[in-house]
C-alpha cells in the first residue's frame, strides 16, 4: 500500500473512482500488523488503489472524516464513503464487501 503524505495528494486521490485508505498512527502496533493482511487481500483481488496515511500527520482529514481511533479502514467509491471499519477490522467482512464492489 502506498502512503499519502500531504493533504493535496489526498484531495487528488479522492477524485478517483475507487480509493481505500487505512488510517493508522505512528505508535499503533495493531495498525502495522493489519496492513500486510489488507495488502494481501488487495493483491489477491488485483486492487491497486489502496493507500495508508498517518492520522497523526493529517489531522485535518481525521477531523473532517470523524476518524477517532486507529486503525480505521475507509473505502470511497466515486468520492463518497461506502465502507468503514475501525479498531477491530473484520477482514472477512471487508473481503465480502470488495467482492460486491468489484
Amino acid at each position: 500500500m502506498k502512503e499519502i503524505t500531504n493533504q493535496l495528494e489526498l484531495n487528488q486521490l479522492l477524485l478517483s473512482p475507487y480509493l481505500v485508505i487505512l488510517v493508522k498512527t505512528h505508535t499503533c502496533t495493531v495498525c502495522h500488523a493489519i496492513e500486510p493482511k489488507i495488502d494481501e487481500i488487495h493483491q489477491r483481488r488485483g486492487v491497486n488503489f489502496g493507500y495508508t496515511l498517518y492520522g497523526d500527520d493529517l489531522t485535518e482529514f481525521t477531523g473532517q472524516n470523524l476518524v477517532f481511533s486507529s486503525p480505521t479502514l475507509l473505502v470511497y467509491y466515486e468520492g463518497k464513503e461506502v465502507y468503514r471499519d475501525s479498531r477491530f477490522i473484520q477482514l472477512a467482512a471487508y473481503e465480502r464487501f470488495l467482492d460486491k464492489l468489484l
